[in-house]
């Protein structure tokens, strides 16, 4: 399609009587691992199952408490164990 195109479809905006509405509103929360060893070392970890460090560890502990008061629908997190360690400690 060529710039400036009558054929593109436009994102309609909500209405701010649908943004006054909290229930119609989806929120979705992405979480980052916390830190690892190879992160401080500068290694790009792909899928190599690296652990949390201590560190880590405790920047997992943190978000946990900053969100204490929100109530998931649903969560979802890689299999690595770096990520089912902040998921359990969240």
């Amino acid at each position: 399609m060529e710039a400036g195109s009558s054929d593109s479809v436009a994102t309609p905006i909500p209405s701010t009587e649908a943004l006054s509405d909290p229930g119609s509103l989806t929120r979705v929360y992405l979480i980052r691992h916390g830190e690892t060893q190879e992160n401080r070392d500068g290694i790009i970890q792909g899928q190599r199952n690296t652990q949390l460090n201590a560190t880590g560890i405790e920047q997992a502990r943190l978000v946990g408490d900053a969100l204490k008061g929100v109530e998931f629908g649903r969560a979802f997190s890689s299999d690595l164990d770096r990520a089912v360690k902040v998921r359990y400690v969240i």
